[in-house]
């Protein structure tokens, strides 16, 4: 599926990369002066393919908001209701997010893409009621069952792609990728477990700052979720249908299509 769905991803411009590492060495300062930020700034240009790279001047933040099944088995410290709370809120532009990216000129956009509640066919209403980037209602609990169907995941991964072109198209050259909803650490520790095949016990966090018994049942459902998939790390579809979510997958399909379109994209949270 993966290769139906996204294209080809072209590497970093390598001769623009010695350009850039050459710009610095011209400029007046110690070599590696700047640390962190003259790599990345050496990487931009060689994923523009300019020296000295373009400005990064409209910075978006896209929400991928959803709710997840394993929420309703006591692994967070909160109830499932509050997923679509932090949701209106973020629309409403009240949230911690929304205030630092005014800050810094970014945009932010919370997309409901699997919410626990009823949506308008129709799409009616403002982006929270938009049925157009809606896959399903809540998932299902990745410790006992899938998380989704094939037509499920299928839509998923497209609606991830969609809201990437959609950005780039309209001229963003920053992405920033988010994840809301009570549960999400639960799957996305899932998922790192399963791909690196680490212990669960390695991977869990306190997440929404659970206590110790709350922590032990977190990790018990990771154990059985990873479980489910333990003979799938080389379909990683068939890994996000049946140990993800559909917000979490739209926002895998969100990323790679980022590096289809040579956007770059800030990740938060590890």
């Amino acid at each position: 599926m993966t290769n139906e769905l996204f294209g080809p991803v072209s590497a970093p411009d390598e001769h623009v990369r010695e350009l850039a590492r050459e710009h610095h060495l011209r400029l007046t300062k110690p070599t590696g002066a700047l640390g962190r930020l003259e790599e990345l700034g050496v990487w931009v240009s060689a994923c523009q393919g300019e020296c000295p790279p373009r400005a990064l001047d409209d910075c978006r933040v896209i929400v991928f908001a959803g709710d997840h099944g394993i929420a309703r088995h006591g692994v967070s410290a909160y109830p499932a209701e509050v997923s679509i709370q932090m949701h209106a809120n973020i629309v409403a532009g009240g949230a911690g997010v929304n205030a630092i990216a005014s800050t810094h000129g970014a945009s932010v956009r919370s997309v409901d893409i699997s919410l626990d509640h009823d949506v308008p066919a129709d799409g009616a209403g403002a982006d929270s009621k938009d049925a157009r980037y809606r896959v399903r209602r809540a998932s299902g609990s990745i410790d006992r069952e899938d998380a989704m169907s094939d037509e499920e995941v299928r839509r998923a991964l497209e609606i991830g792609i969609r809201l990437a072109d959609e950005a780039v198209d309209e001229g963003a050259d920053l992405l920033i990728a988010g994840d809301l909803g009570i549960g999400n650490t639960t799957i996305s520790a899932t998922l790192i477990g399963a791909a690196t095949g680490s212990e669960p016990v390695v991977v869990v966090g306190r997440g929404t700052g659970i206590d110790d018994e709350g922590w032990k049942r977190k990790t018990a459902a990771v154990r059985d979720a990873m479980f489910r998939v333990r003979r799938l790390r080389n379909d990683p579809v068939e890994v996000l249908r049946r140990a993800s979510s559909p917000d979490i997958a739209a926002m895998a399909a969100f990323l790679a299509q980022a590096a289809v379109r040579r956007t770059p994209v800030i990740l938060d949270g590890a």
